[in-house]
Parts: C-alpha cells; structure tokens; sequence
C-alpha cells in the first residue's frame, strides 16, 4: 500500500513540476475532468517521453520530472525489488491517466479497432518509461535505509533469565514455572 500511495504522490509532484517549467501547456478536457486537466496532460506526454523525438528538444527538463518523480518514489520505499516495484505502479498510473485523457480527448477510439493494440502499447510505454525513475530512487531508498539501521538498537544475540530455585529460562518470563515464584528483574546477557 505505501508503494501506490507513493507512486500516486510521484505522479502529482513529476505533474505539477513539469506544468511549473513549462515543458507543456494543459490539454482543453470536458467540464467535470477540466480540474485534473495537468494530470492528464502529464500523463500524456511523460508516457509518449520514451519517443526519441520528443525528447531531443526538452531532454533535460523531462529528465528533471523523472529524477523529481524518482526522489518522491524512493523516500517511501524500502531499497531492492521495493523500490522497483514502486516505479512499476508509476507507470501503472500514469497509463492509467494516459488512457483516459486518450479517450475522453477522442471518444470515438472506444470503438476503433486499434483501441485494445493502443491500450497495451500505452501500458507498456508507460512502464518502460516510469523506470527511469529507478535513476535516483534507488540510491535515495539505499541512503533512508541506512540511516533507519544506524539508529536502530541492536537486539540481544540471547536472553537468560535464572530464578533462585536454580530454573534457567531463554526468555523473560514473569513468573518460575517451577517453583511460581514472581521473577522480578530477569537478568539479561548479550553475547559478544
């Protein structure tokens, strides 16, 4: 569940910071979807950016929207297969946005025969694409996980706890389970 609340946080963020350098101008959309109209239009073109074409005349402002949008994916996910599988519901988003700004701008595509070839290609597009995000994700997750084991407390290899009747227990039990005496402050060993 943290990987698609931060892929969806990615999204917005990789959206608003592509409509604030101007890499596009929003798409005009019917009345109710107007309000979302920057998520749809990001959508769009961030799929469509695995096209060489239209990267040569804006590469490294789309570059920036994918290292933004993979800071945003790598604070919340752990390093490894987690922070992949972050940047794969990316893409899942995105061609969901990207699919639904192509049929509410063409409606008429719901009965084009190429509509379920366009779907998949817009999916995996998207996908392919999303892993760019992989470029500073990872190494972001890599660093918030190092700092999280510095500051973790290293756990005891084992425990002893002995009672007066002689019992030895690996564990911090309250009471003796053989003599039902109230064992108080279990003595704690850390092996070195």
């Amino acid at each position: 569940m943290k990987n698609v609340g931060g892929a969806i946080v990615a999204v917005i963020i990789a959206a608003l910071v592509a409509n604030a350098t101007g890499l596009w101008f929003p798409l005009e959309y019917p009345a109710p979807f107007d309000t979302i109209s920057i998520l749809f239009t990001a959508a769009c073109h961030l799929v469509d950016a695995t096209a060489l074409s239209t990267w040569l005349s804006s590469v490294f402002r789309y570059a920036f929207v994918w290292l933004v949008a993979g800071l945003v994916t790598g604070a919340v996910s752990e390093p490894g297969w987690n922070t992949v599988r972050s940047a794969i519901w990316v893409g899942a988003i995105l061609a969901t946005l990207a699919i639904a700004s192509m049929f509410l701008l063409n409606p008429s595509l719901w009965f084009a025969p190429e509509r379920n070839t366009l779907i998949v290609q817009t999916f995996v597009a998207a996908v392919v694409a999303a892993q760019l995000t992989l470029v500073t994700a990872m190494p972001l997750a890599m660093i918030i996980s190092s700092l999280r084991n510095r500051t973790k407390t290293p756990l005891p290899t084992y425990i002893v706890t002995v009672c007066e009747c002689g019992a030895v227990f690996k564990s911090k039990p309250m009471f003796c389970s053989r003599c039902g005496r109230r064992l108080q402050e279990p003595q704690t060993k850390q092996a070195v």
